[in-house]
């Protein structure tokens, strides 16, 4: 007959071993590979699998999450602070518009990479997978600086 204790370590070795096969799939399933991809398109894939759309997006939806309990009103308050913060959708827009993004901006996005900010922990949480790794930092980088030479003639003239 099995102890309670030998029961219980089985109990969280399961659980364990579910939570960890969770977020291998996750990560395997939900995030695109970025070798081989243009910057362009590299970028797109990490804004858009880290989540950085979901709360820097005037005209996103909100998560399904946002409605929970004692957590929803501080993750609409966090939207709400990205949104204003930088809206990451209107900038790719305008990207795909060949508008020149705002060097403001760009500044904002480099900043928030290099300080570890973005996204925050709070977010990755609850979100498996959606942490910047170094490779993520530097295609981030590497769009930022194609986006500033796009500015040069623009401030050359001035």
């Amino acid at each position: 007959m099995p102890t309670a204790m030998s029961t219980l370590k089985k109990i969280v070795l399961g659980i364990t071993i579910t939570v960890f096969t969770f977020i291998a799939t996750y990560r395997i399933i939900v995030l695109e590979p970025t070798k081989g991809l243009s910057t362009e398109v590299a970028f797109y894939a990490i804004i858009k699998n880290s989540g950085c759309i979901v709360c820097h997006n005037s005209q996103g939806q909100l998560p399904y999450y946002a409605n929970w309990p004692i957590v929803g009103k501080k993750i609409r308050e966090s939207i709400a602070k990205g949104v204003e913060e930088i809206d990451v959708k209107r900038l790719w827009l305008i990207h795909l518009s060949k508008e020149r993004i705002d060097s403001a901006a760009l500044t904002k996005i480099e900043r928030a990479i290099e300080q570890g900010h973005m996204p925050p922990f709070s977010y990755t949480i609850l979100r498996p997978g959606s942490a910047l790794n170094k490779k993520s930092k530097i295609i981030i980088k590497e769009w930022i600086e194609v986006e500033r030479e796009r500015l040069l003639p623009l401030e050359e003239g001035l």
